[in-house]
């Protein structure tokens, strides 16, 4: 089995790190050497000498684009969208639980050196989805011996799972990049959010936090501009060059959490706190605590069922480098 893994699907320099993942990929597959091997390539396009592929990370369709680096993974896509042959890096949902710096979004080398530590030390995480990366056409390969995995990654990761409670607080609203963002469905942010305030208040009086994303600094997208035109005093609005407040802490004073696919929305589930997903793309869709008409009477949702899908779709460095991920995947592609 030849697996084409393709570096330029991603950025160097101060993304450092994302090279790091990339070339563990490669190496952990090369352990099962000669019967598959994980070939690094430096192609601005598919090479056809390879039947999977790996790319670090999926380019929607609403980009259009003449930057090579998006348009070699729109390439991908598209050699394997008949086989789903292909293999994807995408974000932790659960990143909140780990050293994430903060701040003013500048990247340097010297913020980027104790993320890139982490990331050795195999305390930082990937979502490796097959074949397509929104759910449910992505394959991740669960499997019952889940529980070991998950312990170790709740200490890794220093999370303590906590009851629910249903406190007087606001429901908080995470929005995703928007309409540039491939999670976002090609809807900008500002009109998910007022048609999800405008559907929510048939259904409850309590006040809203609406979060933008943190790519949004200087309005980036327009849809804090947009958002302000129609807000109230009854809408607290968080954007990265405004008040940005820790995430964690915002999920604990929420009484429930609401996003369109935002992984930033996932620790609701650790916190205790109900969730509401309004795409089926998302990864913790099957999670949710009902429509957005069960706000004031959340269903209760089986977490283990979200510790076993986190558990084998989540691997850090060393699960890749030291082959631990391909063990788990190579008999059922």
């Amino acid at each position: 089995m030849k697996v084409g893994v393709y570096l330029n699907t991603t950025t160097g320099g101060v993304d450092y790190h994302k090279q790091v993942w990339v070339k563990a990929f490669a190496e952990g597959i090369n352990t099962f050497n000669p019967v598959h091997s994980g070939t690094l390539l430096e192609d601005k396009e598919p090479n056809s000498g390879y039947d999977y592929s790996f790319s670090f990370a999926y380019q929607g369709e609403v980009f259009r684009t003449t930057n090579k680096m998006s348009l070699l993974r729109r390439a991908l896509q598209e050699k394997h969208i008949e086989d789903g042959k292909i293999f994807f890096m995408d974000s932790d949902v659960l990143i909140s639980y780990q050293g994430q710096y903060e701040g003013d979004n500048k990247k340097s080398w010297e913020k980027m050196q104790p993320k890139l530590k982490e990331t050795e030390q195999g305390l930082r995480y990937v979502r490796l989805p097959y074949g397509h990366v929104h759910h449910p056409k992505a394959k991740h390969f669960y499997k019952d011996n889940w529980q070991i995995r998950w312990e170790a990654i709740k200490k890794n990761k220093n999370i303590t799972v906590k009851d629910y409670e249903n406190i007087d607080g606001p429901i908080l609203l995470v929005c995703n990049r928007g309409k540039e963002g491939y999670g976002g469905g090609g809807k900008p942010a500002h009109v998910w959010a007022r048609e999800t305030i405008e559907e929510l208040r048939k259904y409850t009086k309590r006040n809203f936090i609406v979060r933008f994303h943190s790519a949004n600094s200087n309005d980036r997208y327009g849809d804090l501009k947009e958002f302000l035109k129609w807000s109230d005093n009854n809408i607290e609005v968080q954007n990265p060059d405004r008040s940005y407040p820790n995430l964690l802490e915002t999920i604990r004073r929420s009484y429930a959490v609401i996003t369109f696919a935002s992984s930033a929305a996932a620790p609701a589930i650790i916190e205790g706190r109900h969730l509401f997903v309004t795409s089926p793309t998302c990864f913790f869709y099957e999670n949710r605590s009902g429509e957005l008409s069960d706000i004031e009477n959340p269903k209760q949702i089986d977490r283990d069922n979200f510790f076993k899908r986190y558990s084998h779709s989540h691997w850090n460095l060393l699960d890749l480098r030291g082959g631990d991920f391909w063990r788990h995947v190579k008999d059922e592609i």
